[in-house]
């Protein structure tokens, strides 16, 4: 079963952006925050959010049927 994308280019923009935000805040800057637990969970959103904006497609989408890419 093939996914289909179900992400627009500004999901997917924002995505990117809040990702890459996402790991810097968790895995690059040392001094930001404190536990170690919630820099790992917040690094792992953020190459979540990264993947599935390449990918272009995002799962809960798929299971919610939302579709934001623009439809010929």
């Amino acid at each position: 079963m093939a996914l289909k994308t179900n992400m627009g280019v500004i999901d997917r923009g924002f995505r990117i952006v809040a990702g890459t935000l996402l790991v810097y805040i968790g895995l690059v800057d040392e001094g930001l925050i404190a536990s170690e637990t919630l820099k790992y969970v917040l690094g792992a959103i953020g190459v979540m959010n990264i993947v599935s904006s390449v990918a272009g497609v995002c799962p809960l989408y798929t299971f919610a049927n939302i579709n934001t890419r623009r439809q010929p």
